[in-house]
């Protein structure tokens, strides 16, 4: 797994100069969460970073509910909890859900040292690896040179565009119940962008910890005869484990960042209902 680590290596490599870890948990349901496990307990040197307020961008008219940061004040964030170019970023949250998040925008402004603990906090917990409830500080702070990979990120008007062509494969990560219409908490409209296909990001783990590559190339082996792909979800959190998942298998990419959120605030934009 070229973008994970296990539970044995983070522990031998815990109090390692050049890295850092960060702890992503969140609840899409309950936007408190995250912070509130990070202090009840987490891992021994591990700096918070929050959804809303470090890996999301404030919600406007347009541009979905978790749109991209801010680059500057990202990376400014990201120096102050003591990241350089150099440094190595290991993430986690519960499972492997909002941590991929921050390793996409890693990947995005050309970080390339950022991996995701297999199994997450409750795979560390499950093992019997030690927490703690002692708020961890930077050691010093960072400095990143910014190199944006704009190949890894697209918009709506880029989604109309490409998402009827039979080359482009739209993938939709979210439940099958949203994507179906049949439930829908958080938005005004329920269903799917027109022509996407559904891809649970949770298929990709058993237990929290990612299937192996066998049975994943499998899972995904439809796309073989796609020549693009373009990924969204709700907010841009599911589909950016989407996004690392097809990584480790050899696919590239778009992330569709405004996603479901985006496109139906645009009025006039269809939403389709059903499908599987």
């Amino acid at each position: 797994m070229k973008n994970l680590v296990t539970n044995s290596w983070l522990w031998q490599h815990i109090d390692d100069k050049d890295i850092v870890i960060a702890d992503c948990r969140f609840d899409i349901y309950n936007t408190k969460y995250g912070k509130e496990a990070y202090k009840k307990n987490h891992l021994k040197n591990a700096i918070f970073l929050e959804m809303d307020k470090d890996l999301s961008g404030p919600p406007q008219a347009h541009g979905g509910a978790r749109p991209l940061p801010d680059i500057s004040k990202f990376a400014s964030k990201l120096m102050l909890s003591g990241i350089s170019n150099h440094t190595t970023v290991i993430a986690y949250d519960d499972q492997i859900d909002a941590s991929a998040r921050l390793w996409w925008l890693l990947k995005y402004i050309g970080h390339e040292r950022i991996f995701l603990l297999d199994g997450g906090f409750k795979g560390w917990a499950a093992e019997g690896y030690p927490v703690t409830s002692i708020k961890s500080s930077p050691r010093n702070q960072g400095k990143i040179n910014i190199q944006l990979n704009n190949e890894m990120l697209c918009d709506i008007e880029y989604v109309k565009a490409r998402k009827n062509l039979p080359s482009v494969a739209l993938i939709d990560g979210r439940e099958c119940e949203r994507f179906t219409g049949k439930i829908e908490k958080l938005y005004k409209k329920s269903g799917h962008i027109p022509g996407a296909t559904s891809y649970y990001y949770r298929k990709n783990f058993n237990e929290g910890f990612l299937k192996d590559k066998t049975e994943l190339s499998e899972m995904w082996s439809l796309l073989k005869r796609f020549e693009e792909i373009i990924l969204y979800c709700g907010s841009g959190i599911a589909a950016s484990v989407n996004y690392l998942v097809l990584d480790e298998l050899g696919y590239s990419a778009k992330l569709y960042m405004g996603s479901f959120s985006d496109w139906i605030s645009y009025h006039q934009n269809p939403v389709e209902k059903g499908g599987k």
